[in-house]
């Protein structure tokens, strides 16, 4: 990854309307952070009951997303990673009692209409730090490198599957955060800076995954008593290291890159007091690599989700990444 320059370059606070787009190349992520209840990664159980209080809560991002929209001079895609079965991650969670192997597994997904974004995003938009907004203003090759991705992603034969363990250049789908970062990695644009403000990391005990605890399921209730529950594993301890772009930190850094760097915030006349970010990234060169960078290598397992082969059953202690 590349350095990011210790000062964007600023332009001051403007309203954007629709003649304003013609001509302008930006990739704006639509960030809905974890709400009304934040998702608490202190440990593990912690993370489940805070799980269950968003997942109860039946909001459509009760537990966190991220929707992209790419606009290059006057074309444009308005989109994000989802899952096809909406209740599949529950089914999982409450009938096959799989504990926090949730987090390795994927099943069924697709991509969002526009519609669906504008009407979560207006839904949220009408609710107090609900929704923020980051623009990346782009040069034009680096726009229509990225529009050539979600095209081709669209058109893959290959199936698409939803959660954290596809990787999105690697024909296997994507959940909702990786599929926003890859359109900046597609570019050349995934910095360092970005890295390190929005991915999170913990270490999930083996024992808590019956893929790898030898296949002792836990119920929620049996997970949130479990005395492995208490903390997230020790370095030494078996684990999986669970990385990943967090939605809620990617709001929180919205937040934060304008509290500090105020110039940067704009009024965006379609979201009227929603926090937005601009940031200029036309100063970078676009690179010429494959769009997609490996083959797939997910297999479905006795649950019937699917994982990354190389995690099955794995003797030591292994890390879920996001790429």
């Amino acid at each position: 990854s590349k350095s990011v320059p210790s000062a964007w370059a600023a332009k001051p606070p403007r309203v954007l309307t629709p003649q304003t787009f013609a001509g302008e190349n930006f990739l704006r992520f639509y960030v809905f952070p974890t709400r009304p209840f934040p998702i608490i990664w202190e440990n593990p159980r912690k993370l489940i009951n805070s799980l269950g209080n968003a997942v109860l809560n039946n909001n459509p991002h009760s537990i966190g997303h991220v929707s992209t929209e790419i606009h290059c001079s006057n074309e444009h895609e308005i989109t994000g990673a989802v899952s096809s079965e909406q209740d599949f991650s529950a089914d999982l969670m409450i009938n096959e009692a799989v504990g926090f192997s949730i987090l390795e597994m994927a099943w069924p997904g697709r991509l969002e209409k526009e519609e669906e974004v504008l009407k979560s995003a207006t839904k949220a938009a009408k609710k107090k730090d609900a929704l923020s907004i980051a623009t990346f203003v782009l040069s034009e090759p680096s726009c229509r490198r990225m529009l050539d991705f979600v095209k081709a992603y669209r058109e893959d034969s290959y199936p698409k599957y939803y959660g954290f363990s596809p990787r999105p250049r690697r024909h296997e789908g994507s959940g909702c955060t990786a599929f926003a970062a890859t359109l900046l990695d597609i570019a050349g644009l995934l910095h360092e800076e970005f890295q390190q403000a929005w991915l999170s990391d913990v270490r999930i005990p083996f024992s808590l995954m019956p893929t790898h605890n030898g296949g002792r399921r836990y119920t929620v209730e049996e997970a949130l008593k479990h005395p492995d529950s208490a903390i997230w594993a020790p370095p030494l301890a078996r684990h999986m290291n669970f990385i990943f772009f967090d939605p809620d930190r990617i709001h929180a850094w919205v937040l934060d890159q304008i509290s500090r760097r105020p110039e940067q915030q704009e009024s965006l006349s379609e979201w009227p007091g929603i926090p937005a970010l601009r940031l200029e990234m036309t100063q970078f060169p676009t690179p010429d690599e494959p769009l997609f960078n490996g083959t797939p290598d997910l297999v479905k397992d006795e649950f019937g989700a699917w994982v990354r082969s190389e995690t099955v059953s794995p003797r030591d202690s292994f890390e879920l990444l996001p790429w």
